[in-house]
């Protein structure tokens, strides 16, 4: 286990302070990373990473609220959007989440029915598609039709099953539906699970779901010489910070 630095300007990225970081020598503005790593005599890898995040921005909630800090939305792919277990801890927390699902996956859709994504979708009307930009890209406008469907709080994800002695956990207060892309083009479809803690809006949501997942964001960090991009990315100094990376220490 060791921790690693980066130099940075302003008090907005989140975690910076002055502080201690050997990648100076001294103490300087700068965040700081905790990486923890295996090694055997058949190889070594790198298993997970924090920031670290002190106490002059812990006591500061108006400083973490500007930044994103607790993250307000969390969005992830197929393999994320299948865990019960990450969908279950971010309902609890209050989290807003836009999981991609997969096109069979049953979704409750009143209190009595449920049924896939892909057949909900079959029956929508030509009236429910809207036609809306995901966010630039290296062409231009990311543009595809899309759809919103409500569901039923059915939708949440199951809760643990109760200890000897306690209560059977109660669904939490939200907002499920169904959000689906479909490409201009091809009429291939892309399905999202999504959960909101208050109601929200379409824009909201389709600007969560164009977020450019976190492979991308490393490929730039790189070009940058940003250590710590990948930690820290979607924590920018803007309160509509989206994060696309989901750390393995969110799951219970």
């Amino acid at each position: 286990m060791d921790e690693t630095g980066d130099l940075k300007k302003g008090r907005h990225t989140v975690g910076v302070q002055r502080q201690y970081t050997g990648t100076a020598g001294r103490i300087e503005n700068a965040q700081v990373g905790v990486y923890l790593g295996y090694a055997s005599r058949s190889g070594h890898a790198m298993i997970d990473r924090e920031l670290y995040l002190p106490r002059s921005w812990t006591d500061d909630p108006d400083r973490c609220a500007a930044a994103g800090v607790p993250a307000g939305w969390i969005t992830a792919d197929e393999v994320y959007g299948a865990d019960p277990r990450l969908a279950r801890c971010l309902e609890e927390r209050g989290i807003g989440s836009v999981l991609a699902t997969a096109g069979h996956r049953r979704l409750p859709v009143d209190a009595a029915s449920a049924r896939t994504a892909a057949q909900i979708t079959a029956d929508l009307p030509r009236s429910a598609w809207q036609v809306r930009s995901a966010g630039t890209g290296a062409h231009g406008p990311r543009r595809y039709a899309w759809a919103w469907v409500e569901l039923d709080p059915r939708t949440a994800a199951p809760a643990r099953r109760p200890q000897p002695g306690e209560q059977q956990e109660q669904l939490p207060p939200g907002v499920w539906s169904l959000l689906v892309r479909r490409n201009l083009t091809t009429g291939e479809l892309a399905f999202y699970r999504c959960y909101t803690p208050t109601p929200t809006t379409l824009a909201q949501l389709i600007r969560v779901a164009g977020q450019r997942p976190p492979h991308s964001l490393l490929e730039d960090s790189d070009l940058q010489g940003d250590p710590l991009a990948d930690i820290a990315a979607g924590y920018v100094g803007r309160a509509d910070a989206v994060p696309v990376a989901v750390p393995r220490s969110v799951l219970p």
